[in-house]
């Protein structure tokens, strides 16, 4: 038995989908995800999801552009895996146990606009962040340590070479986004223009 093409809704989005028929179906108040930070509801992790969308597009991620997501298992996974999918933005999420070079090679493969990362994972991006062609921004979950990028060959005293990213994604401006309900801070930094 076949299900009719009529069935199939022509413009379907997962996490839409998966948040609203939860929602629905009275569990906003539910667990929906469990870290060392707390308990996650399921009307709390909609919000979540929503705020990420809008960061993505104060950020101008297009639908369909992508972005690396290399995160621990915290409230902050689900938060940008379903708020990408539901903005349209392909999610490329990366295992947290992998090299420099593998990351560099997934950043730079998938062509991602935008990465976001634990804080601890950051140190493991310092290459690829200088390197990278595509990537204009940078989110950081948790506290950014202090890292300084390497500088590009040939560009040395101009462009990337030596910023302090922590420095950059500790100020307080437009860039800085507040995500999540109990306070902690995702940090959003743009990547200065290759001059």
């Amino acid at each position: 038995m076949s299900a009719s093409l009529d069935a199939v809704p022509r413009d379907y989005n997962f996490a839409a989908d998966i948040l609203t028929r939860n929602l629905d179906a009275g569990r906003g108040a539910k667990a929906a995800y469990i870290d060392d930070r707390g308990s996650h509801s399921y009307a709390a992790l909609a919000a979540r999801v929503e705020r990420f969308g809008h960061v993505l597009r104060a950020l101008d991620i297009r639908r369909e552009e992508r972005i690396l997501i290399c995160l621990t298992d915290t409230i902050d996974w689900p938060t940008a895996f379903l708020g990408a999918i539901k903005a349209g933005v392909v999610a490329v999420p990366v295992n947290t146990l992998l090299t420099e070079d593998d990351y560099a090679f997934m950043l730079e493969d998938s062509r991602a606009r935008l990465l976001v990362v634990s804080g601890e994972l950051l140190p493991k991006f310092a290459k690829a962040i200088g390197g990278s062609k595509t990537l204009a921004h940078v989110i950081v979950s948790g506290d950014a340590p202090t890292l300084t990028l390497p500088r590009e060959r040939g560009r040395e005293g101009r462009g990337r070479g030596g910023e302090r990213l922590a420095h950059a994604l500790a100020q307080l401006d437009a860039r800085r986004f507040q995500l999540a309900a109990g306070g902690e801070d995702v940090a959003a930094a743009r990547r200065p223009h290759r001059g």
